[in-house]
This record gives structure tokens, C-alpha cells and sequence, in this order.
């Protein structure tokens, strides 16, 4: 009904017409509840005379004239005390307020439809006991009585009448929806869960690796770094606008020390192992997981499988206390998924202290040739699968991509790795790297690959401060270049610089903190094509977004609160006020925002948005990480701010032909 008779704009500040639009939609649903509740009071009235045994209570009336009076006052008397409602709850609000308000009912399909056969009820009950009661079938009643108690009734039915029917129309929907028809098409058609090419199997990793790997460890543990010393009383955040003065002042490091350690660097350098031939096979991705990552990791892995994405995918944790109970079989019954754990190929793991240092192990012991690594919270926004065949990756066999910041490495650093055979004598020129995605060919590169496990091995006891000093970003990111420059190998640093994604502030209209960094697709160097959303503040879980108080999964918890057998509680976004995203939620806005207002975000044409919360309906309705409430309030979201109805019950992978 208010869609025909009210345009419906693209942004909620745009809604024309806001008040006339909620007023109407208030006192409809006031007279529908009342109409209801005055139907009740005949019976109701009735009852109490039974028990009573007080005759007095009967009105002396036949029955039908009983409900068409009853449901005649009772709609009167909804509207009116919705009216009041309304008016009480929207006093001295802002006008963006009732637009936004205005703008979701008219976005909500499904609303929308019990509202149609409501008003369609209305009209055919009013005209129907119109008539009856110019023929006399109504007696005791004045026409404009029987003709409110009939539209009151014919609302009544109307609304029962959506109900019967909204089953068979929502699974029309869904169908629709997963065809690549209905409210999303054109577009839509990507959503399909159904693909013509088979995923790759996915075989075990090497043992050849693991053999390696014995000498490697050997090799790292016979060539240690000296103990890294820093200067207490410096503020690692001066680096920002750094010299080279300052960069060499951070840590307290001499010229005999430097040279101790490049001879140190230069010994393993000289024997690292060649390619292990035969050890890989084929493309694949591979995701670091694992405890609480793994909740977002489950979003990234359904963004691949949503976007069209045929690779196999291999999700790494560091054991199987880490695992989240019955996802590994989730995940392998989807097909062309594994679980892999670390401890299952290296022995000893008393070196790995820090959940940065898995990263390399993932690569390296992955049964992939060549790989695309994604960090749990870098979602693709795209089919990755093409990104194998960008002259970039062709070229090098190793791509990888900037952070936000220049880097800030010790003038040492390019000296001790063999870079150079002089301290710098100028600051970096090139920025540090995002390491949450990256593109290997591992046959190309293996030997640069070793090198990083041993940055990484002995990272956060040394090397993590040589690369970084107290600047941004402290962690595995950059032993990966830095183990290709000092291998003078040849890469490649996709040449468009990140951009941020920053959520709506909850008004509809405006710009809130950054939440995701956006960065490129290589294979356009001209323009920039968002390619992965690394989600680095606001992390895309379905738990944590939609839980209202939820129990610590063990797997996330630390070892000693695991002993301990405490109960850790969390509250989801969607609950705590204290939230950056809560008005979101419960306002039904989008939470990304937009400087151009023609766009759905800044990611120009793509709904990432939406894309990511269908892959969240699904892992939070059918998934291990999820429930029935989480399923309610997902969905809730979903129709209100999106007017979408979507089910993953439908055909799954395994029964594609």
C-alpha cells in the first residue's frame, strides 16, 4: 500500500513525505490491534459471565452483532492510543529520524505485504457488511457502525490471510533469490551456490616439508640473533615523521654488534635449502584461524564460496585445542575444505610464543604450489581466483600489498641482512606491508620463504623490533619483503595505495572511524578495483555482532583460563550500548558508509555489505557458530535494512550437478 503511493529514494535522508508515511503506518497497525483485541472482548465478556454466573454481563445481542460492535470500538480505540504512542515516542525527534523510520517501512517487503492484505481486507469487509446491513442483516447497528466493525474484521482476516500465505511466499522468494531472480537480479545471479566447475581435491601436506623443516629449525637454533635492546625512554610513535638520526637512536645496538649479527644472517642465507620437487601441487588458499579468529574466519571463507571462488582452501590453526567443536567437519562436508594444524608438522613448538609467528609455518607446510594467503578477517570482495593469471603474479610470482604506513626500520636492518654493506644513511623510502593476503608461487620463491621462517622464528625476540622499532604495525608483515630484498629476488608491491572503508555513524548520513582497509586488484594498474576488505577494527563475526550475552567458545580462551575452567561471557554489538556500531543495529542503517551518496559504499558498485551478511545468516542459522537467537536477530537485520528474505536451506554444493 505505501509503496504505491510514496516513492521510496535510495538513502533514508532523501525520504520524502516521512511523518505522513509513519502516521499512516501507526494508526494502521493501532487498528488492526485493537480490532483484534475487541473481537477477543465478546468472548471474553461471555467467559466471565460463565464463571461468574452473572447474566447481567451478556449484552442482549445476536453474536454477530456483538463482534461487529466490539471490533468496531476496539479499532477506534487502537488507533487512537497509537496515536498517543506515537506522538509521545517521536516528540522533539529530528526529522532524519522519522525519514529514517519512514524509509525502512518501506523497505521492508514483508511488512509491506501484510500491510496490502490488511488494507485490502479493510475495503472488502467495509463494503461487504455495508450491504448486509442495507438488506437488514445487521440489525441493532447503524451503517456506519457495521461498516467500521467490518473493515476492523476484514483487517483482522486480511492479516491472517498474510500469514497463511507468507510461507509459500518467502520460499518463493528465497528460490528466487537463490536463482538469480527477484529483488536482487541482475546482480544476484553471482549469489548462486551452484557451480559448473568441480573444486580441486586437496591433498596432505609433504613429508618432505616436515623433513626440511628439522633442518631449518637446526639451522635457525645454531645462528641466533643477539638479545635486542631498546631505549626505554623513547616514544615509539616519534617515528611518524622520522630521520634517519632518530631511526638509528631507537635501539641501542653498536657497529661490532651489527656485524656480528649480518655474519650471523649471512651463514643462513648460505644454507638455506633449495625447492623441495614434488613436495606441492596445484592453487589453493590457505587462512589462518583458530579460536576467535576462526568465528571471523568463517565469514572470509563463505565471502570465496559466495563470490564464485573454485580453489581448495586449507584453514590453518596452531592444534586442535583451538578448533571450535564440529566446524572442521562442517567445513570438509561443504567439500574442497580442510582443517590443518601446525603441531601436526613441527615437533617442537616451544619457539612459537606468538600467534604472528603461524603464519610462514601455514605457507610453507601448505600442500599448495602456489597460494593465496588471506588472514581470517581479509574477506575478498571479488572472485580471487583470476588474480593468479595478473601479469603482476605471472611476472614475480610474489605479490604483495601496502599498509598505511612508511616504514620505520633500523638503519641497521638493510646492513645485518646484506642489503647493503653500510649502515643506511637516509629513512626508508617504501611502506610497510599488509601482510593479511599474499600471493606465492612457493617454487619460485622457497628460498625467500625459508628466510622470512627465520625472521619469524626468533621475531619476537629480535627481528619484529629490527623491522619496525616501536612504529605501526609490530609483527610478521614485514619479514616477507624484506627477506625478498635481501635475496634481491623479484616482487611485486601492488602500486595502489589502500583505502579506507569507515562505517555510517548511525544516522544514515554520515561518516564514522575507519573500519576495513580496502585494498586492490593488481590486475588494474591504472584504476583502483577493490580486490579484499581487510576488516582490521570492526571484525565481521556473527557472534560477535549479533549475540546479545554469549559464552566464551573454550577454543578462545587462554590457556590458563582453560585450567582454571572459568566461564567467560561476551556481549555482542547489537546489545552493548557501549558499541561504536550498536545504533546500527537497532536503527536498521547499513554500517558502511559512503562519501558518495550515488554509491553503496566506497567500493563503488559492489554490495559487499550484503554479500557479507548473507554469508553471516548462513553461519549463524546453520553453522556451528551460531543459534536460534542469533539466526532471529540476523534475519531481523537483514529484511529491515536491507528488505531481504534469504534462506541457505535450499540446494547445497554437494547436490549441484
Amino acid at each position: 500500500m505505501l509503496p504505491q503511493l510514496f516513492q521510496h529514494p535510495a538513502y533514508a535522508e532523501d525520504q520524502s513525505s516521512a511523518y505522513t508515511i509513519l502516521t499512516i503506518h501507526c494508526l494502521h497497525r493501532g487498528f488492526t490491534a485493537g480490532a483484534i483485541l475487541g473481537l477477543a472482548s465478546p468472548f471474553a465478556r461471555t467467559a466471565l459471565t460463565t464463571i461468574l454466573r452473572r447474566p447481567s454481563l451478556v449484552i442482549p445481542l445476536p453474536w454477530t452483532t456483538r463482534l461487529l460492535s466490539s471490533a468496531a470500538v476496539g479499532s477506534l480505540a487502537g488507533t487512537a492510543l497509537l496515536a498517543v504512542g506515537m506522538t509521545a515516542r517521536m516528540w522533539g525527534r529530528e526529522e532524519i529520524e522519522w525519514q529514517d523510520r519512514s524509509w525502512r517501512i518501506l523497505a521492508n517487503k514483508t511488512q509491506n505485504r501484510e500491510d496490502d492484505w490488511s488494507a485490502g481486507g479493510i475495503i472488502f469487509g467495509a463494503l461487504t457488511l455495508a450491504l448486509a446491513s442495507r438488506r437488514g442483516a445487521v440489525p441493532g447497528l447503524s451503517l456506519g457502525r457495521v461498516s467500521l466493525g467490518g473493515a476492523a474484521l476484514g483487517s483482522i482476516l486480511g492479516t491472517v490471510g498474510h500469514v497463511l500465505t507468507s510461507s509459500q511466499s518467502v520460499e518463493d522468494m528465497e528460490k528466487k533469490v537463490i536463482a538469480g531472480e527477484g529483488p536482487l537480479a541482475p546482480e544476484a545471479k553471482r549469489f548462486s551456490s551452484c557451480h559448473s566447475r568441480p573444486i580441486p581435491s586437496i591433498g596432505e601436506p609433504s613429508p618432505q616439508v616436515a623433513e626440511q623443516w628439522i633442518q631449518l629449525q637446526e639451522l635457525f637454533d645454531s645462528h641466533p640473533p643477539n638479545l635486542i635492546k631498546e631505549h626505554g625512554d623513547f616514544e615509539g610513535g616519534q617515528l611518524a615523521k622520522a630521520t634517519v638520526q632518530l631511526l638509528g637512536d631507537y635501539l641501542d645496538m653498536s657497529s661490532s654488534e651489527a656485524q656480528a649479527m649480518r655474519d650471523e644472517h649471512a651463514r643462513v642465507v648460505e644454507a638455506l635449502p633449495d625447492y623441495p620437487s614434488g613436495a606441492f601441487s596445484g592453487r589453493g588458499i590457505i587462512i589462518l584461524a583458530g579460536g576467535k579468529y576462526s568465528e571471523i574466519a568463517a565469514t572470509t571463507i563463505g565471502m570465496t564460496r559466495l563470490l564464485g571462488s573454485r580453489l581448495p582452501v586449507e584453514i590453518w590453526m596452531i592444534d586442535r585445542v583451538e578448533a571450535q567443536e564440529g566446524w572442521c567437519d562442517e567445513l570438509a562436508a561443504q567439500g574442497g575444505m580442510v582443517c590443518r594444524f601446525v603441531s601436526d608438522y613441527i615437533q617442537d613448538m616451544s619457539a612459537f610464543t606468538h600467534h604472528y609467528q603461524l603464519k610462514i609455518a601455514a605457507i610453507m607446510f601448505s600442500s599448495f604450489a602456489e597460494v593465496l594467503y588471506l588472514d581470517a578477517d581479509s574477506m575478498p570482495v571479488i572472485n580471487t581466483d583470476p588474480i593468479f593469471e595478473s601479469p603482476a603474479y605471472a611476472d614475480t610470482g610474489a605479490v604483495l600489498w601496502p599498509d598505511y604506513w612508511q616504514a620505520t626500520e633500523s638503519p641497521y636492518t638493510p646492513y645485518i641482512t646484506g642489503q647493503n654493506n653500510t649502515k643506511a644513511t637516509s629513512v626508508p623510502d617504501f611502506q610497510t606491508l599488509d601482510s593479511g593476503q599474499m600471493l606465492w608461487n612457493k617454487e619460485k620463491h622457497w628460498k625467500s620463504l625459508c628466510l622470512s621462517a627465520y625472521y619469524n622464528y626468533f621475531g619476537p625476540k629480535y627481528w619484529y623490533t629490527l623491522f619496525t622499532q616501536g612504529g605501526p604495525g609490530w609483527g610478521d608483515k614485514d619479514t616477507f619483503p624484506t627477506a625478498l630484498r635481501a635475496l634481491k629476488a623479484k616482487w611485486t608491491m601492488v602500486s595502489h595505495r589502500l583505502q579506507t572503508q569507515r562505517y555510517d555513524d548511525g544516522t544514515g548520513h554520515g561518516m564514522g572511524s575507519g573500519m576495513a582497509m580496502m585494498q586492490a586488484d593488481p590486475a588494474d594498474e591504472k584504476a583502483f578495483q577493490p580486490l579484499f576488505l581487510h576488516s582490521n577494527f570492526i571484525k565481521f563475526s556473527v557472534r560477535r555482532l549479533m549475540c546479545d550475552v554469549c559464552i566464551e567458545d573454550p577454543s578462545a580462551l587462554s590457556a590458563e583460563q582453560r585450567t582454571k575452567g572459568e566461564e567467560v561471557t561476551f556481549k555482542g554489538s547489537i546489545s552493548n550500548r557501549k558499541s561504536n556500531i550498536w545504533k546500527q543495529f537497532n536503527f536498521g542503517t547499513r554500517l558502511f558508509a559512503t562519501k558518495d551518496k550515488n554509491e553503496l559504499n566506497d567500493m563503488g558498485k559492489l554490495d559487499t555489505e550484503l554479500d557479507m551478511w548473507r554469508v553471516m545468516e548462513r553461519v549463524g542459522c546453520i553453522g556451528v557458530f551460531g543459534d536460534d537467537s542469533i539466526c532471529r536477530r540476523t534475519r531481523r537485520y537483514l529484511d529491515k535494512t536491507f528488505g531481504l528474505v534469504t534462506s541457505w536451506e535450499g540446494k547445497s554444493e554437494r547436490e549441484c550437478s
